[in-house]
C-alpha cells in the first residue's frame, strides 16, 4: 500500500510532540479498529467503519476480544461452583 502523506503532529492536541516519522494512514486505521475491539465493540461496527465488505477482512480483529469471554468465563465458573456448594 503506498504511503499517504500524513503528519501525525496535524492530529494531536497543540504543543504536542510525537517520534512518528514513518507513519501510514493504514497504520491509523489498524490502530482505531484494534482499540475498538479492546473496548468491547462488535466486529460487525468494526468492519463497517473500516468499510469492509468481506467479514474475513474484520475477523484478525477478534483475536483482541478475551476481556469479555475471560469475564463470561470467570462468572459461569463462580456460577457452577457456587450451586456445586450448595449441593453438597
Amino acid at each position: 500500500m503506498p504511503r499517504a502523506e500524513c503528519d501525525p503532529n496535524a492530529v494531536l492536541p497543540q504543543g504536542s510532540r510525537t517520534m512518528l516519522t514513518d507513519i501510514r494512514v493504514h497504520d491509523l486505521r489498524r490502530t482505531l479498529a484494534s482499540w475498538q475491539a479492546k473496548q468491547g465493540t462488535s466486529l460487525a461496527i468494526i468492519g463497517k467503519g473500516l468499510g469492509h465488505s468481506d467479514w474475513r477482512s474484520t475477523a484478525l480483529y477478534s483475536r483482541l476480544q478475551n476481556a469479555s469471554v475471560r469475564q463470561s468465563v470467570t462468572q459461569v465458573t463462580r456460577a457452577m461452583l457456587a450451586a456445586a456448594n450448595k449441593e453438597f
